[in-house]
């Protein structure tokens, strides 16, 4: 007797496991910074172009399932670009310029570029001054992690980074990429053509000192508690290295998701951490209650 129940199209049998890979990057070592130049317009100088290049190899990025994204200021566009197109033979002398045209006449790799400014810094007025205060100091990562937000209510309509500000947006970018992952995997599931590249789509983010860390640090606080996320924040220092950041892996198969978050610690041993999407969420509404209690103070 016929059964619909049993009756099913290769398509539906059909189950593979996806990856989206969310590299995260500070950016390599910049021009000195001149007063007759805007901080946004600083390049990598020589050895940042090298280190960006390094790290690209070291991941072997497919460009042809790869997007950049950066902040607004050219170092990290330059960091970002590089990284995804390390294979492409990129002059190690090219310019931004260059690169760019290269990507739109040579490479087709999609859109170039995209510009978030959750992946920035602002640093403007007194609570910027406040923050450069606790650099000079040694206490750049500490003054954001204990001090920011609180010192943040102090001006209201002020947009300077802060400890959750900058947790609430990488979590943002995050979960965006967790829902692309579901819909990711049911178009691989019935399409053959992402087989050659592991089933894997690559995203390679370029931003700045603190940004990431900040991140990396509300997860530590939710899931261990202060004294571990202080610990964290201690043995880091100023923060990661020139090009280094977190890795983030999302991983689908069917209705199951996992998120996966990696990096070097201090002693440059590498930690894994699982994120949970409740966890995300709950960091983007810390974020979103913030600002309004911020927006009140007006």
């Amino acid at each position: 007797m016929y059964n619909p129940e049993k009756v099913t199209s290769p398509e539906v049998e059909k189950k593979v496991e996806t990856k989206i890979i969310l590299e995260f990057m500070r950016h390599g070592e910049p021009e000195s910074w001149k007063e007759s130049q805007p901080d946004e317009r600083r390049r990598l100088t020589e050895k940042g172009r090298a280190q960006s290049d390094e790290k690209g190899r070291k991941l072997n990025p497919q460009a042809d399932v790869s997007l950049a994204w950066s902040s607004h200021r050219d170092r990290a566009k330059e960091t970002a670009y590089r990284t995804m197109l390390a294979d492409e033979n990129i002059n190690p002398d090219a310019g931004l310029e260059d690169i760019e045209k290269v990507i739109s006449e040579e490479l087709k790799v999609g859109k170039k570029i995209i510009s978030d400014k959750r992946l920035d810094y602002n640093d403007e007025g007194e609570l910027g001054d406040l923050l450069w205060e606790a650099d000079d100091k040694g206490e750049f990562l500490d003054w954001l992690v204990n001090k920011s937000d609180k010192e943040a209510l102090k001006y209201p309509g002020n947009e300077t980074i802060t400890y959750t500000r900058a947790a609430g947006n990488i979590a943002e970018i995050i979960g965006r990429y967790a829902k692309i992952g579901n819909n990711f995997n049911r178009i691989a599931s019935k399409a053959g053509k992402y087989e050659k590249f592991g089933n894997q789509l690559e995203r390679y983010l370029g931003t700045h000192q603190g940004i990431v860390e900040l991140f990396i640090a509300k997860i530590i606080e939710k899931a261990e508690g202060v004294e571990e996320r202080n610990e964290f924040i201690k043995a880091l220092g100023e923060g990661f290295e020139l090009t280094e950041g977190p890795r983030i892996e999302i991983s689908s198969k069917d209705s199951e998701q996992n998120i996966y978050m990696a990096y070097k610690n201090a002693e440059g041993k590498e930690e894994k951490i699982e994120i949970k999407k409740e966890l995300l969420e709950e960091i983007i509404k810390d974020k979103e209650n913030f600002e309004k209690s911020i927006e009140s103070q007006k």
